[in-house]
């Protein structure tokens, strides 16, 4: 029976950080790394008395896991061989998503892991935000010192119900017309101009007039002149993302936006069956690797029981979208990129998986949502790598590579 490792912890009693603060990083000198926040400076103090050089190289990255998700490959992998003869380790967060030699470490503590042992993160039971910090002394290779722009978080493949399917699902009464239209393009931007874009959510088109990017005002600009207004009840959502092949930008199942979070019925789910609103939506996306996927045709679905849990109702639909799909009776296509497209309520779409490494910025703006814009700023985007056929990503950005 091997004994527990080392560990410190950098977190003190009762703290919470602000995890979305911390810098994401990608082989980065310590001596950089230091002054950008106060958790890499404790983290790399213990190195430094625990290994007596400061020649270090820190990585991180902060990840929103979701129930049943992961912040890093989900598989037992070994620690790499340093020249310390072992690595430092966390996984910071409300809750201990970090296992070696099976173990579960804990949340707040930096873990010394011996060459040999094998680490993996467990899947989050809840909503949570975490940091993962991995601190290697320096191996002589080139270093990036490049900030890390999206977190990375593994997710299972949608559930996709077996048949046979329950009862309720051979009542489709609901109806859904998902079309998409193309409106007029918008101007070529270069992968550098994706790069710099920034982020926001929930926006006004005037907000983003005068603090958004060039790509950002090209979109407003495109829109119609009756979605610009002050009364137009249109926000928007400026989303940048890194990729690298295999990844997702977004949600990886068919899905639809546009009902009113104020159209609930008694267990909190979407009335889908009388919406008091209907939302109208306008996109574009700028960049090569994911184009948004939609679905063409009329589509009838089951209204899902109240009180059934919500994978449940998302196993049967995609099951009977993909029979659809496979019989003929719908269609899908894919976004022209730089093309303003537009669908409405019951429009269902999804991310597709990104098969060339680059930059992609999705703009989207909604009418109808009654939400008043909040100008949001963002920092940072999280992209999702969906775990199938037991396949994981060789990302050049990745905190923990395979070895």
């Amino acid at each position: 029976m091997t004994s527990p490792p080392d560990s410190i912890s950098i977190l003190s009693p009762g703290e919470v950080p602000t995890l979305g603060d911390v810098p994401q990083l990608y082989r980065t000198a310590a001596a950089d790394a230091l002054p950008m926040h106060e958790l890499f400076h404790r983290a790399i103090r213990a190195c430094v008395a625990r290994w007596g050089s400061g020649q270090l190289i820190v990585q991180s990255q902060t990840v929103d896991v979701r129930p049943s998700s992961h912040p890093g490959i989900p598989v037992a992998q070994a620690v790499p061989l340093s020249a310390s003869g072992e690595v430092a380790v966390a996984c910071l967060g409300a809750h201990a998503l970090l296992e070696l030699d099976g173990a579960p470490c804990a949340p707040d503590a930096l873990v010394f892991a011996p060459f040999g042992a094998t680490w993996r993160f467990a899947a989050s039971e809840t909503d949570a935000t975490v940091v993962v910090l991995l601190i290697t002394p320096d191996d002589g290779a080139p270093l990036s010192s490049r900030a890390r722009h999206c977190g990375r978080v593994f997710a299972p493949w949608p559930h996709v119900a077996s048949h046979p399917l329950p009862e309720w699902a051979q009542r489709r009464e609901l109806r859904f017309d998902s079309q998409l239209e193309l409106h007029a393009p918008v101007l070529s931007f270069s992968q550098d101009e994706v790069a710099a874009e920034p982020m926001f959510a929930m926006a006004s088109p005037q907000f983003l007039r005068e603090h958004g990017g060039p790509i950002a005002r090209a979109f407003v600009d495109a829109l119609p002149h009756d979605w610009t207004g002050p009364d137009a009840d249109v926000v928007v959502q400026v989303k940048r993302d890194e990729l690298s092949p295999g990844w997702y930008p977004a949600l990886i199942n068919w899905h639809m936006d546009g009902t009113s979070r104020a159209d609930k019925r008694a267990d909190g789910t979407a009335n889908l069956r009388a919406p008091g609103r209907k939302v109208d939506q306008l996109l574009v996306c700028v960049g090569p690797p994911s184009p948004t996927g939609m679905l063409i045709g009329e589509l009838h679905l089951p209204e899902v029981p109240e009180g059934l849990p919500p994978g449940a109702a998302a196993g049967v639909w995609q099951r009977l979208l993909l029979d659809d799909l496979q019989a003929g009776t719908i269609t899908q296509t894919a976004a022209p990129a730089r093309r303003l497209c537009g669908f409405g309520w019951g429009g269902f779409h999804t991310a597709t998986r990104a098969r060339a490494p680059g930059w992609r910025l999705f703009c989207k703006a909604m009418r109808g949502r009654g939400d008043a814009p909040r100008n949001e700023r963002r920092a940072r985007a999280q992209v999702t790598w969906a775990l199938h056929h037991d396949d994981y990503p060789d990302d050049p950005c990745g905190v923990f590579p395979r070895v």
